[in-house]
């Protein structure tokens, strides 16, 4: 989970995304992007920070 603000560049340099806010800044979303494998995604909900 991107934790902080900032670039994400992925490995394929295909897709970069630009974070303008931290989780802890976040009270709710519309949409919730969470780049990466199938294994980071099941990780990440998991999470119970994620989830809220």
């Amino acid at each position: 989970m991107r934790k902080k603000r900032g670039e994400i560049k992925a490995d394929s340099g295909f897709v970069d995304i630009n974070v303008k806010y931290s989780i802890g800044e976040m009270k709710s979303a519309d949409i919730l992007v969470i780049p990466g494998s199938t294994i980071g995604f099941m990780k990440e909900m998991k999470n119970n920070r994620v989830l809220k």
